[in-house]
């Protein structure tokens, strides 16, 4: 399992990070443009759109090595993935 932090980029280019963390075990689903981090917790994030506002889902590693295991593929949507998905704090 794989906890995860919930980050929006604005049209601007503005990013900011959610309070929220989620733990999944399965694939990212839309989440498929990766990108850098620059000067927050995480050091990778996976935007819905490559380029202007989207919603992002990054990594949370003990180490910037450990989020390069991590890959977006596309979606499953069935019942296992589904059933897979856990909410944490908030």
């Amino acid at each position: 399992m794989t906890i995860y932090a919930i980050y929006t980029r604005t049209a601007k280019g503005t990013i900011q990070r959610d309070h929220s963390m989620f733990e999944w075990d399965g694939p990212l689903g839309p989440y498929v443009h990766k990108a850098s981090l620059k000067g927050w917790c995480e050091s990778t994030v996976f935007w819905i759109y490559e380029k202007g506002h989207s919603t992002g889902l990054a990594p949370i590693c003990a180490s910037p090595s450990d989020s390069s295991e991590v890959v977006a593929i596309q979606p499953s949507f069935d019942d296992r993935s589904r059933k897979n998905h856990r909410v944490m704090g908030g």
